[in-house]
């Protein structure tokens, strides 16, 4: 009898195990991808393509898993190669950490359907104060210096070919999703882009005060990969110094 006495005293603690994350906790790094259309006169329609860079850690709380995220580096490429665009560190810097549940579901053929919201984002102004309407003129009161360098909204570099460095001051606010798959400890999936919009101020160039047309295209993307120990300057290092693939799904 006492083989049977052992396996029953076993059985609760098997039963009552928890099972293991469909995301370990941890330390990932979160590469995602925006592609745009912009309109730029004279050359016609150019593709935009945003890369961001962000550090996340996951935890699992009541059974929920959360992460919280923190943007390290931006990192912006055209087809036309008409400019090259700077996000200061300041900018990175002021960028709001952000933590966040998701959402995972298992699938019938293995894995995890996972979705996530971070929720919306305004720069350089309170959205609570223009009824989320993205401000237009640099002398609007409800603007906030984001990057605290004594300038309207937020700060964005160019470096234009015979022209050289141009400072565009912008206000902006934006709400995008991770819709993807979880295999083998890291996702992978699409970025629903649900709004966006993005004033120029002002510039320290007055050819570059613009603000042209923009729509987002259904490339986007994004990856969510394990990166232990590694924080925000490893990362930006390593990741943020490769060319961004224009399209990984």
């Amino acid at each position: 009898m006492r083989p049977l006495l052992v396996a029953l005293l076993l059985t609760p603690l098997v039963s009552l195990a928890s099972p293991t994350p469909a995301i370990p906790p941890g330390r990932y790094a979160l590469e995602l991808v925006v592609a745009t259309a912009t309109q730029v006169p004279v050359m016609g329609e150019t593709l935009v393509y945003t890369r961001s860079l962000s550090q996340v850690d996951v935890f699992v709380q009541d059974g929920v898993t959360y992460q919280t995220q923190r943007l390290c580096s931006v990192t912006v490429e055209d087809d036309n190669r008409l400019a090259d665009t700077r996000i200061p560190e300041a900018f990175i810097n002021s960028f709001p950490v952000q933590t966040y549940a998701v959402s995972l579901t298992p699938l019938a053929a293995g894995g995890f359907a996972y979705f996530a919201d971070p929720g919306s984002v305004a720069i350089g102004f309170d959205p609570r104060d223009t009824a989320g309407i993205v401000p237009v003129a640099p002398d609007d009161p409800n603007l906030q210096d984001y990057d605290r360098d004594g300038k309207p909204g937020a700060t964005v570099n160019l470096v234009v070919p015979m022209l050289g460095a141009i400072e565009l001051y912008i206000a902006q606010r934006g709400h995008s999703v991770m819709t993807g798959e979880v295999q083998n400890g890291a996702v992978s999936g699409e970025v629903d882009v649900r709004y966006f919009s993005q004033r120029t101020l002002a510039a320290s160039n007055s050819l570059f005060h613009a603000n042209p047309p923009m729509r987002h295209l259904d490339e986007s993307w994004f990856r969510l990969s394990p990166a232990p120990g590694l924080g925000c300057k490893q990362l930006a290092a390593t990741l943020g110094a490769k060319p961004i693939e224009r399209s990984a799904l």
